[in-house]
């Protein structure tokens, strides 16, 4: 294949030798007045085809002053003019078709020559559309890429964002967690100084023991006692649901009894008066689409003596004797809520023996999950408690601890209290 720069310089020889060529004809055809002056225009063609504007102006000057000195030439008769004269039709008719032919030649090599060079052209224009084509699409590809690298890099940064802000909302919410369990872990330390401590237990009891697990930090479990002359008010407690909400109602309820200037006649009266106590401050009233049926189940004891006068809401009392274990009876209603509401409290009276056993329980205990997948259930409740007759309140304690320590698991489902006596 030629290269581009021999290729035009071998034509501007073609062009270079055909002007030669036809100033020689001029020359000796008559000089400006011989017929291939016209021959010009051929070279001219080619340049200004080939060459491009500056070139072909060249060219085209050339050609103007060859033919500006052939007309000189003629005009001073000089010399170097030669007029070919002939002696018949013959000659000049040859001469005539040579210009013919001579002229055809050029117009056909120049058609030629342009052909050959738009085809050249067009290749070129063809290399160069697939060249910028192929540039395109190559930036392109490298347009996709950063775009690609940019939504990579937005999509780490998002994920960066997103992630400092979860690290913010997580040391934020344990912070606030934090803040929580510091609140519940003081007011479990108010609810526990409520609770009468074990000093306090010793001036109404001979023996007792309390097993107290809330479920959480603070308890819906509570256990009161107070002295009102001869008569010892003894309670326990266990307010609607866990944790929190009970208690607070627990607080209410403790602060009554802990307010109370004397003891009503009757057990049953002291409950009835909470109750009608917590529809007030509870805002509860009989239409129960806008009220809540919150409350406790609750047994309150009055002991004088050896003599036990009580009443129960739904709450848990045993008698441990040499018989066994005796499940006294209670009211199925609470207090607080509307639930049963019309049903009166019971009064029930006992009299107790020197070892007999009293035990007043939430439902905690015997609800409690084991590990092998049962509850504790009532009657294994039971004869847990049958160990606790003729002995001291410190084993009562151990053998409740034992049995949890060694049946129930981890987790707790209710709060759960077990509270002990006897008074000898």
């Amino acid at each position: 294949m030629i290269s581009p720069i021999r290729e035009e310089v071998r034509r501007h020889l073609q062009v270079v030798f055909l002007v030669s060529v036809i100033t020689t004809f001029c020359i000796f055809q008559g000089g400006a007045t011989a017929p291939t002056i016209f021959f010009f225009l051929s070279p001219l063609l080619s340049a200004y085809l080939f060459f491009g504007l500056k070139s072909a102006n060249i060219y085209a000057t050339l050609c103007f002053m060859i033919i500006t000195g052939l007309l000189i030439l003629n005009l001073t008769d000089s010399s170097l003019i030669k007029y070919m004269e002939f002696d018949s039709e013959i000659p000049e008719k040859l001469i005539q078709f040579m210009v013919f032919i001579g002229v055809s030649f050029e117009i056909i090599w120049t058609i030629n020559r342009y052909e050959e060079a738009q085809t050249t052209f067009l290749k070129e224009i063809k290399i160069q559309h697939e060249e910028i084509i192929s540039q395109e699409e190559e930036l392109r590809q490298q347009q996709e890429e950063l775009i690609t690298t940019k939504e990579h890099e937005n999509q780490l940064v998002k994920a960066e964002v997103n992630q400092q802000k979860l690290e913010k909302e997580k040391l934020l919410a344990k912070t606030e967690l934090l803040e929580i369990q510091d609140a519940l872990k003081y007011a479990s330390k108010i609810q526990q100084t409520m609770l009468p401590d074990k000093s306090r237990l010793d001036d109404f009891f001979d023996e007792h023991a309390v097993f107290y697990r809330p479920k959480d930090l603070v308890s819906g479990d509570f256990y009161f006692v107070n002295d009102y002359g001869k008569t010892s008010l003894v309670v326990l407690g266990d307010c609607t649901g866990h944790g929190i909400s009970a208690s607070l109602l627990s607080i209410v309820i403790m602060s009554y009894f802990e307010g109370l200037p004397f003891l009503p006649e009757l057990p049953s009266e002291l409950l009835s008066d909470l109750h009608e106590i917590l529809l007030h401050r509870l805002n509860q009233s009989f239409d129960t689409r806008y009220s809540q049926n919150d409350g406790a189940e609750l047994t309150v004891i009055y002991m004088t003596d050896k003599h036990i006068q009580y009443s129960s809401a739904k709450g848990k009392l045993l008698k441990v004797n040499e018989k066994g274990v005796k499940i006294l009876p209670s009211t199925n209603r609470s207090v607080g809520g509307y639930l049963r509401s019309n049903r009166a409290f019971e009064n029930h009276s006992i009299t107790l023996s020197p070892d007999d056993v009293m035990v007043m329980y939430t439902d905690g205990y015997p609800d409690q999950q084991l590990k092998d997948g049962g509850k504790v259930g009532k009657v294994a409740f039971g004869k847990l408690c049958e160990d606790f007759y003729r002995k001291y309140g410190k084993d009562w304690l151990k053998t409740l601890n034992n049995f949890a320590e060694d049946n129930f698991l981890e987790k707790q489902r209710d709060d759960i209290t077990v509270f002990c006596f006897n008074k000898n």
